[in-house]
């Protein structure tokens, strides 16, 4: 999950209760005004957490909004236990935040960029989640522990339950989104590469897909199916759990209309150009239009 230079348009899973207006082209506006949203996701209770430049801000469903002071992040995910895990690419730690109270740091923390500290406390280690673009990959695991995209250490990096840091798995090239898939293994994209690639709980990795373009962004559905956006291409692909082909889910037609191919839906998932996205607890994405930056669903 991390933020394109591309401008983007994002097409998002329909949330029932959120008010909503329509842009007139398919889709439903929930946000405006952001200039740079690199992650969004949706908290149990209906609130919208947006990472935009590095800082967070929090909108409730009456529309308020109030920035999370010290939850400074690029990549944001919620965890089972309620809390929020956010991956501060600019000063190289990982936070987690528990509405409510003061983020703490879970990762980093020396201030500095580097690579260090596998097999001892993660707040002593060092971290180096940046590449050309941020790292915005995080994904928080059922056990309490959490993985993200080392980008700058070419590696995908956990943290456990008692705070331990290990690395999973080394050899990517500027590793940036990092999603789960439903068998335990983790979907990743990496800077400027056009194949998607999984993580397999053995080890292995493999080779998921190879897109027609860079892939800017990667999100994936409780069923298996996985989505990406990119670079060049207004809309969405999919790879639907089990198939061998991707196939287009949405694309932007002339005169600025988002169509989907038969058996897709609008209200079945969503799309963006070379924006962010999250996948939990609600599929929710971000990006900016050339004329209105906004957030849509």
């Amino acid at each position: 999950m991390r933020l394109s230079p591309v401008a983007a348009v994002i097409v998002l899973l329909v949330l029932p209760t959120a008010a909503l207006s329509h842009g007139g082209d398919g889709v439903y506006v929930i946000a405006r005004g952001f200039e740079a949203p690199s992650d969004a996701t949706l908290l149990p209770d209906g609130t919208l957490v947006v990472a935009e430049g590095g800082s967070v801000t929090t909108i409730n469903r009456a529309g308020a909004r109030r920035a999370v002071r010290g939850f400074d992040a690029w990549g944001i995910e919620p965890a089972r236990d309620g809390s929020v895990l956010g991956i501060d690419s600019g000063n190289a730690v990982v936070r987690r935040w528990v509405p409510g109270t003061a983020p703490v740091i879970v990762a980093g923390g020396t201030n500095r960029f580097g690579f260090a500290g596998d097999g001892g406390p993660a707040t002593r280690a060092l971290l180096y989640p940046q590449s050309i673009l941020w790292s915005s990959g995080i994904q928080p695991l059922a056990n309490g522990a959490f993985r993200f995209a080392d980008a700058g250490n070419d590696r995908i990096r956990e943290v456990d339950s008692s705070g331990i840091i290990r690395t999973v798995k080394a050899g990517f090239d500027a590793p940036l989104t990092l999603d789960p898939l439903p068998d335990g293994s983790s979907v990743i994209s990496q800077f400027g590469k056009r194949d998607l690639l999984a993580l397999r709980a053995d080890g292995r990795v493999e080779n998921v897909v190879r897109a027609g373009g860079s892939i800017d962004g990667v999100a994936s559905l409780p069923d298996g199916t996985v989505l990406w956006s990119e670079s060049g291409r207004l809309g969405l692909s999919r790879l639907d759990a089990g198939a061998r082909r991707p196939r287009d889910h949405l694309r932007r037609r002339r005169g600025g209309r988002w169509t989907s191919p038969p058996g897709a839906s609008l209200r079945s998932g969503w799309a963006r150009t070379g924006a962010a996205d999250c996948s939990s607890p609600t599929s929710v994405a971000s990006g900016t239009s050339r004329t209105v930056p906004h957030l849509r669903i």
